[in-house]
């Protein structure tokens, strides 16, 4: 079924993903682990469901697990599981955009080694203290189509550049940009593992996470996946 949907949706060029975990509330009768279920705010029966959607925000690959292995295992287990059922060659370099979820700066150093993997993700907890009045300072523009495609939004960005403090080969990049009132500004840490790509472009397809929510909400509508 995965085979047959990535050939209706198309598997382009791009080797650009977007992974993310959902972990559900479980009420169905099997006797599977318990996990922490913010849903009913207390430790329940949990399913987790790791998907994998491509840039333009299509599903391409689903994985459900129970409590047992952590997200930050069940990664590298689906990365190659997708990989055999996109035909992708397990030494063709493949870029993964995912959430705080997968932090841990042992899972970020090991991703780091890897010769085949490129991650884009969110510094966890970033304290908003790397921002350096002397540093060299970039620009950028995000351009959001919102109802129709006249309807644009535009977003304008700074950014500074260099090496993670935790791990040299980890290259961070500090975004700022205003808020929606324009009266304060919001500061990110976007951590890479890939030094020779464009920053604007590590930037973009950080912020366009939320074409995978969009998915997200008509799952839920139609499938229940809640």
């Amino acid at each position: 079924l995965w085979k047959f949907n990535i050939e209706m949706v198309g598997l382009n060029n791009s080797r650009d993903y977007y992974y993310d975990p959902h972990t559900k509330h479980y009420t169905g009768l099997r006797k599977i682990l318990k996990g922490w279920c913010a849903k009913v705010r207390m430790a329940d029966k949990v399913m987790n469901m790791d998907f994998i959607h491509d840039k333009n925000g299509y599903p391409l690959y689903m994985d459900i697990a129970d409590n047992y292995d952590d997200m930050r295992i069940r990664f590298f287990r689906n990365i190659d599981a997708f990989r055999k059922i996109a035909s992708i060659d397990e030494t063709e370099k493949i870029n993964i955009i995912v959430d705080r979820a997968i932090y841990s700066e042992e899972t970020i150093c090991s991703i780091a080694e890897s010769k085949y993997i490129n991650i884009i993700t969110w510094e966890k907890d970033y304290k908003k203290n790397k921002w350096s009045l002397s540093a060299k300072t970039q620009s950028g523009v995000i351009i959001r189509r919102r109802n129709h495609s006249r309807d644009l939004r535009i977003i304008k960005y700074e950014y500074q550049e260099m090496q993670w403090d935790k791990n040299p080969k980890i290259r961070q990049i500090i975004v700022r940009m205003p808020t929606p009132t324009g009266d304060d500004f919001i500061e990110v840490s976007i951590l890479n593992s890939d030094f020779d790509r464009d920053a604007c472009e590590i930037i973009y397809l950080m912020f366009n996470r939320w074409i995978q929510e969009n998915d997200f909400k008509y799952l839920i509508a139609n499938f229940g996946i809640n």
